[in-house]
């Protein structure tokens, strides 16, 4: 079944104001975010934004002419990606229980996704994990050196740049399997840019929440899914 802009746009709505309880419940499962620990940042008005964004996105897919397969799993990986993304933002998290099913979903849909073979999803899954394993090394490996010749705490809007952690490898490895190889060098390109356009902007404002590590879910997210879009017509 095809959906129209219009309907898709509903449904996206519907969606959207499903996945704010998520957000709130995801962390928290299995005790991975502590009930102790306060959030990051917290969204004002969370349920509208996440319902505008997720219809947005559900009328840009469907307003391009799709195989309903296609249509139907780009607006489930466009509601996976916002989800991660307003997790990240505000806890600095991307829960296990989130993140390992759907690449495992990913991968189980990619025979039936007509943009990708189920060969390119895990190609790019594996670009993705080892390209980001190796630049949050090398990132840290950086901001430790510098700290240390500086005699600094790694802390700080200076430490900003330095907020990849192992959730941004794991996310990085779901938008390979989503996008495929060679679109996933795309979307992690698109990420990185964006998220450094901000870092870059926090140093020399020298503004950012609680003035410490900024999450980059939100930036990889936003690279990935301009790459689930843009990718097949690369």
């Amino acid at each position: 079944m095809l959906l129209t802009p219009l309907a898709a746009t509903l449904v996206g709505l519907l969606v959207g104001l499903g996945l704010n309880p998520l957000v709130t419940a995801l962390p928290r499962w299995r005790r991975e975010l502590p009930a102790e620990e306060g959030l990051y940042l917290r969204l004002k008005r969370r349920p509208l934004w996440l319902a505008l964004l997720n219809a947005g996105a559900y009328a840009l897919v469907w307003a391009t002419p799709r195989p309903a397969v296609e249509g139907f799993l780009l607006s489930l990986y466009s509601s996976l990606l916002l989800l991660i993304a307003v997790i990240d933002l505000e806890t600095r998290l991307i829960p296990h229980v989130l993140i390992y099913p759907a690449i495992l979903l990913a991968l189980l849909a990619s025979p039936l996704d007509p943009r990708l073979t189920w060969q390119r999803a895990v190609v790019g899954g594996v670009t993705g994990f080892l390209f980001f394993a190796l630049l949050a090394w090398l990132t840290g490996l950086l901001f430790r050196l510098i700290f240390r010749l500086t005699g600094k705490a790694a802390g700080g809007p200076a430490s900003a740049l330095a907020g990849f952690g192992g959730g941004d490898v794991n996310l990085a490895a779901f938008i390979g399997c989503i996008v495929g190889f060679p679109g996933v060098l795309t979307g992690l390109a698109a990420g990185i840019l964006l998220g450094g356009v901000v870092s870059l902007l926090l140093l020399l404002t020298g503004r950012g929440p609680r003035g410490t590590f900024i999450p980059y879910g939100p930036f990889l997210c936003a690279g990935g899914w301009y790459a689930l879009m843009v990718a097949p017509q690369l």
